[in-house]
């Protein structure tokens, strides 16, 4: 794990560029291994990499990003946002990379795609902890019971 990951700072008031995938989410201090391939994202990889290092994970929303997948079908609003905390580009184009979780977010709005870029952007917010009780307090509960009993 990278030593670093509680002093990245993230720039909520700036675009970042979003990477849409099916059933993958990021979480924060998750280190998740990907290899970029599309055309498009190699182009977001080389951007971000000029820039702050960071991507947003993105799920899609339903199911209609089987037939829009080269247009912009719909997001859930919920992301993960990941530093590229390593990376190695390959000799025609692709790249391996290592995203690490920094934080969840929301996206706020989404950007229209123009004539320089492929990829989307968009802007984002924090995600905030909802307080809740009853159920969900009682799951979290038992959760973390599993998680830290020895066996």
């Amino acid at each position: 794990m990278w030593e670093d990951a509680e002093t990245i700072r993230v720039n909520f008031g700036q675009p970042m560029p979003l990477f849409p995938l099916d059933g993958v989410v990021l979480l924060p201090h998750a280190v998740l291994p990907l290899h970029i391939f599309e055309d498009r994202y190699r182009q977001m990889v080389a951007d971000a990499l000029d820039g702050a290092g960071q991507i947003a994970v993105a799920t899609f929303e339903g199911q209609r990003w089987k037939q829009e997948y080269h247009g912009s079908p719909p997001l859930r609003p919920a992301v993960g946002v990941g530093q590229i905390i390593q990376h190695e580009a390959l000799a025609d184009g692709r790249y391996n990379l290592l995203l690490q979780g920094v934080c969840r977010a929301r996206i706020a709005e989404e950007q229209a795609l123009d004539g320089e870029r492929e990829y989307r952007l968009a802007r984002r917010a924090p995600v905030e902890r909802q307080e809740s009780g009853g159920a969900l307090e009682d799951v979290r509960a038992r959760l973390h019971g599993l998680l830290t009993d020895a066996p």
